[in-house]
C-alpha cells in the first residue's frame, strides 16, 4: 500500500479515536485518484520550488504564487510568512533533491522533498509540512 509522509505524519501524530478518523480519511485518499485542481497547497509548493530554482529573492514568493482565490489567501500568507521566516538571512542554493521509498512491510511511503537546499556547506532535503498543526 502507497501512502504519502504527509498522511502518514498525520497518522502517528493522532491517538486514540482521531486516529481512527485519520486512517479513514488516507484510505479515502488512497482510493482516489490525484487530482491537481484538488491539491490546495500546490501553487504554494511549486512556487517554492521555482523560487529556489531560478534563484529569485524570497520577496518574490507572493508574485509566483499569483492572483490567489480569497477563500486560500489568509493560510498562503501564514505559509508565505513562515517560509520567509525559515529563509531567515541564509544564503541558500538550490540542488535538485532525490526521491527515495521507504518501505515497512506492505507499507511504502515515497519520500518526496520538494526541495534541495546547501547553506553554510551542509545540504538538506526539504519537505514541506503545510498543515496547521506543528508536528510534535
Amino acid at each position: 500500500m502507497d501512502i504519502s509522509l504527509t498522511s502518514f505524519i498525520d497518522f502517528v501524530l493522532k491517538s486514540g479515536s482521531p486516529k481512527m478518523t485519520c486512517a479513514k480519511q488516507i484510505k479515502n485518499q488512497i482510493a482516489e485518484v490525484y487530482d491537481p485542481i484538488k491539491d490546495y497547497y500546490k501553487r504554494f509548493r511549486d512556487a517554492i520550488q521555482e523560487l529556489h530554482k531560478h534563484r529569485r529573492p524570497k520577496n518574490d514568493i507572493s508574485e509566483i504564487i499569483g492572483e490567489l482565490p480569497s477563500s486560500k489567501l489568509e493560510n498562503y500568507k501564514k505559509m508565505e510568512a513562515g517560509y520567509k521566516k525559515f529563509m531567515g538571512n541564509k544564503k541558500i542554493s538550490w540542488f535538485p533533491p532525490e526521491r527515495e521509498n521507504w518501505f515497512h512491510g506492505n507499507l511504502n511511503i515515497p519520500i518526496n522533498p520538494e526541495v534541495g537546499l546547501e547553506w553554510n556547506g551542509e545540504k538538506y532535503l526539504v519537505k514541506l509540512y503545510l498543515k496547521s498543526a506543528k508536528p510534535s
